[in-house]
C-alpha cells in the first residue's frame, strides 16, 4: 500500500472514529525498564568516573529473549516536548495502518503531567510495532534533558520541629540533571537503536542544534574509552561500537509553523542544512558537523503541527491521555509522514553489515560499559574535556602498552632484533591508535600536546623494556659462556691426560700453542655470532668476547685464568716429550752398546795381529786406525746428539736445565748407561794401552836381541 493510501485510510479512520465499533482491545505489555540510574551515586556529583545509567536484570532478559534480526527506534530530547506521547501515537498509527480501526486504549508509554521529568531512565515496550518492513521493531522512551524532578525530603530523617515545618510546608527541591547523565542518556539510546528520533518544540533556534551537536560530540568523546580498548590487537575478542551500522536521526519539531519555510522558500531539508553548517558548538563548524554525520547513517528534519489546540487536553488535565479524535488533521498527516519515513529508512541493528540477535547486542554493551570510563567533570568546556579524556586516553594506552610489554618473557629464540620489532610494533599500534582517538574528536594530531608527550613517554618506555631485555639478554650470553668454558675445559683435560696425544699433536711446543688459542678463539666466535643475536647491533665485540669469557662467574677473570693454566699444563707436557731426533740417539747408544764389547776385542785381536806381522809398524798403524775411527765416528755421533739437545730448546721450548742430556729422565736409568758407557770406553782404552804395552815391549826385545840396547 502506498503512502497515500495509507494517509487517506488514516484520515477516513479519524475523520470515523467515534462511529466505528472497534474491537475490544487487546491488554497491552507494560513497557520494562531497560537502563536505570544508578542510584549509588550522589545527585550532584561532578567528579564520579562510574557509569550513570546501568542495564537493568529486566532490560537483560528481554535482551536475551529478542532474536535477529530486529530494530529499535529511540526517542530523545528536551524534557515535556511530547515523547512520551509521540511513540504512543505511532502505536496507535501502526495498529490503525495494519487493522484499518483506530485504538482508543491508552498507549503503552506513561505520559506525564505538570513541568517535571516524568520518564526516568530508558523504557522499552516488548511488543515489536509493525513498520512494514518484515522486521520486529521495538519503541524505546527516554527520559528529556535538560529536565527538572521532584524530590520529597525524607521527614522522618529530620528533627521534630523541623518535620512539623515541613510537613506543613511541603518542602519540594528542583535538581537539575547534569550533563554528563544527558550525555549518557543520549548514548545509550543512540547505540541500541536503528532510529533515533529527537522531539523538540518550535521555534527552532541556535541553543537547538548546539545541543545535538554538543551531545553528539560529547557522546564520541565519552565512548573513545570502548572504541579504542575494543580496536586492540590484543582485544579483538570485543568489536567496537563504531562497528555497528549508525542508526538514521529524525529531528521531530512539534508545533511547527510551516508557513514560515514557504516565506522563505526552503525545504525542511533545506533549512536543516542551513543550521547544521551555520550554528557551530566548536569553534571549527567542520568538526562538529563532521561528528554530527559520523554518528547518524542520515539527518533528516520533520516538521509537525501541533497534535491539539487545547492545552488542558494536550497537558491531560482532567482527562486522560490525548485521543485520536482529538487530533489536529494536519497533525494526523505530519505523523503519517513521520511513520513512512522511519518505514523507509528502518534497518536492522547490524554489526560488520551483519544483523544480530538480542544476547548479542546484550554482549556488546557489557563489553562496552566495562571498557568506558565517564572521566569528564561536569560543567567542562568541550576543549577542557578533550584534553582531559585525550590524557585520559594516553594514560591508559600507555598502560597497556607496559602490560602487554612485560608479557614479552625473552626465551632461547627471542632474538634482538626479534623482541625489538614486536616493541616497536606495539608501540606504533598505541601510537595509531591514540591519534585515531585525536582524529575522531575533530583535533589534527600534527598540534596535540597529547600525542607529542604520548610518543616522547613510550619512547622512554620502550626503552625502559630494551633495557630489560638487555639484562636478561647479558645473562643469556653469560650462560653460554659458561657453556662454552665447560666444553673447552673438557676438551684440554682430556689432552692433559693423555701426553701421547700431546708429543703426537706438534713437534713445535709454540705450533701447539697456537694450536690451543685456535680452539679458543673458534669457540668464541662461534659464541659471539650465537650472542650477537641477543644483543644490540652496537654492542663491541670485545663487549661480547669478554661476556663469553667470564661468564656468570662473579670473579672477573677466573675462567681466563682456568683456561690459561691448562694452556700451560699442556705446554709442559709437550716440553717433556722427546725430542724428534730421539730415535736417531737411541739407536746409535743401542748399536754402541751392543757392538761395544765385539769391537773392544776385535781391536786387541787386530793389534795382536798387526804387531805380530809388522812389528815395527804396530804402534803408528794401531794410532791411525783410531785416529780413523775417531774421525769417522766421532763427528756424526757428536752432530747427532748436538741436534737431540737443541731441538729440546728450539722445537719444545725447554730451558737449559731442563734438557735431556742423556735421554732419559730417570736417575737410575741415567745412572745404568752412564756406567754402560764407561765400562765400554774403559774396554776400548785398556786394549789400546795393552796394544802400545805389547809394541813397546816387541821394540826394547829386539834391540836386545841386537845388541843395540
Amino acid at each position: 500500500m502506498s503512502a497515500n493510501l495509507l494517509r487517506l485510510s488514516l484520515f477516513l479512520t479519524y475523520t470515523v472514529g467515534c462511529c466505528l465499533a472497534a474491537t475490544p482491545p487487546a491488554s497491552l505489555s507494560s513497557p520494562i525498564l531497560l537502563f536505570r540510574r544508578n542510584e549509588s551515586l550522589p545527585d550532584l556529583d561532578e567528579s564520579t568516573t562510574s557509569s550513570r545509567l546501568i542495564l537493568t536484570p529486566e532490560g537483560e532478559s528481554w535482551l536475551r529473549s529478542v532474536p535477529a534480526p530486529f530494530s529499535i527506534i529511540s526517542v530523545v530530547g528536551p524534557t515535556r516536548t511530547g515523547k512520551s506521547l509521540l511513540l504512543n501515537n505511532l502505536v496507535r498509527l501502526s495498529k490503525a495502518v495494519e487493522t484499518k480501526r483506530v485504538s482508543k486504549e491508552d498507549g503503552p508509554f506513561s505520559v506525564g503531567k505538570g513541568v517535571t521529568s516524568h520518564t526516568h531512565g530508558l523504557w522499552v515496550w516488548p511488543v515489536p510495532v509493525d513498520f512494514g518492513n518484515g522486521v520486529d521493531t521495538y519503541l524505546v522512551d527516554s527520559e528529556g534533558i535538560h529536565g527538572v524532578e521532584t524530590v520529597q525530603v525524607r521527614v522522618n530523617s529530620l528533627s521534630d520541629t523541623d518535620q512539623y515545618i515541613l510537613a506543613t510546608a511541603q518542602l519540594k527541591i528542583l535538581l537539575y540533571q547534569s550533563t554528563a547523565y544527558e550525555v549518557e542518556l543520549f548514548l545509550r539510546a543512540t547505540t541500541i537503536s536503528s532510529a533515533v528520533i529527537y522531539n523538540t518544540w518550535y521555534p527552532v533556534d541556535a541553543n537547538h542544534i548546539k545541543t545535538i551537536k554538543r551531545l553528539a560530540a560529547f557522546s564520541r568523546l565519552f565512548s573513545l574509552d570502548a572504541t579504542l580498548s575494543a580496536t586492540d590487537n590484543f582485544t579483538m575478542s570485543v568489536p567496537p561500537p563504531s562497528a555497528l551500522l549508525p542508526p538514521t536521526f529524525h529531528w521531530t519539531v512539534q508545533n511547527f509553523n510551516k508557513h514560515t519555510l514557504a516565506a522563505q522558500n526552503w525545504t525542511a531539508a533545506e533549512f536543516l542544512d542551513q543550521i547544521v553548517t551555520r550554528d557551530a558548538f566548536l569553534e571549527d563548524r567542520n568538526v562538529d558537523v563532521r561528528l554530527l554525520k559520523g554518528m547518524f547513517e542520515m539527518l533528516e528534519m520533520v516538521p509537525m503541527a501541533r497534535p491539539c489546540d487545547d492545552d488542558a487536553v494536550l497537558a491531560g488535565i482532567g482527562q486522560g491521555e490525548l485521543q485520536v479524535d482529538q487530533w489536529r488533521k494536519d497533525y494526523a498527516s505530519d505523523l503519517m509522514d513521520l511513520y513512512t519515513t522511519l518505514r523507509q529508512h528502518i534497518h536492522p541493528i547490524q554489526l560488520n553489515g551483519e544483523p544480530i540477535s538480542g544476547p548479542h547486542l546484550l554482549t556488546l554493551l557489557k563489553a562496552w560499559s566495562a571498557n568506558t570510563a565517564i572521566t569528564i567533570p561536569e560543567h567542562t568546556s568541550w576543549h577542557t574535556a578533550v584534553h582531559l579524556k585525550l590524557d585520559h586516553e594516553s594514560a591508559r594506552l600507555l598502560h597497556a602498552f607496559d602490560q602487554i610489554a612485560s608479557t614479552f618473557i625473552p626465551s632461547a629464540n627471542t632474538t634482538y632484533e626479534a623482541y625489538s620489532s614486536t616493541l616497536q610494533h606495539l608501540a606504533q599500534e598505541k601510537t595509531s591508535t591514540l591519534v585515531n582517538a585525536i582524529k575522531a574528536v575533530g583535533t589534527d594530531p600534527s598540534h596535540s600536546p597529547a600525542l607529542a608527550s604520548f610518543e616522547k613517554t613510550v619512547t622512554r618506555n620502550l626503552e625502559m623494556h630494551r633495557k630489560r631485555y638487555g639484562i636478561w639478554a647479558r645473562s643469556h650470553v653469560a650462560a653460554l659462556g659458561d657453556s662454552i668454558y665447560d666444553s673447552l675445559v673438557h676438551n684440554l683435560e682430556k689432552w692433559t691426560q693423555d701426553p701421547y696425544r700431546v708429543c703426537r699433536a706438534r713437534w713445535v711446543t709454540s705450533l701447539l700453542e697456537s694450536d690451543i688459542d685456535g680452539v679458543v678463539e673458534r669457540a668464541l666466535e662461534s659464541g659471539t655470532k650465537v650472542a650477537r643475536q641477543y644483543l644490540a647491533p652496537e654492542t663491541p665485540e670485545e663487549y661480547i668476547r669478554d661476556m663469553l669469557l667470564r661468564g656468570t662467574e662473579l670473579e672477573e677473570r677466573k675462567h681466563v685464568q682456568t683456561l690459561s693454566e691448562l694452556k700451560r699444563r699442556i705446554t709442559r707436557i709437550h716440553r717433556d716429550c722427546p725430542s724428534p731426533l730421539r730415535p736417531v740417539w737411541d739407536a746409535i747408544v743401542s748399536v754402541s752398546s751392543v757392538l761395544a764389547p765385539y769391537l773392544g776385542v776385535l781391536s786387541a785381536c787386530a793389534a795382536a795381529y798387526a804387531g805380530y806381522i809388522h812389528r815395527t809398524f804396530l804402534v803408528a798403524h794401531a794410532s791411525r786406525i783410531l785416529m780413523q775411527a775417531v774421525y769417522m765416528l766421532v763427528p756424526p755421533v757428536l752432530a747427532v746428539y748436538a741436534a737431540y739437545v737443541l731441538t729440546q730448546v728450539t722445537l719444545l721450548g725447554r730451558e737449559w736445565d731442563g734438557v735431556d742430556w742423556t735421554g732419559r729422565r730417570d736417575v737410575v736409568v741415567v745412572r745404568k748407561r752412564v756406567e754402560e758407557v764407561a765400562v765400554h770406553v774403559g774396554g776400548v782404552v785398556l786394549v789400546t794401552a795393552t796394544c802400545f804395552v805389547v809394541a813397546e815391549g816387541v821394540k826394547v826385545v829386539r834391540k836386545w836381541i841386537n845388541g843395540t840396547w
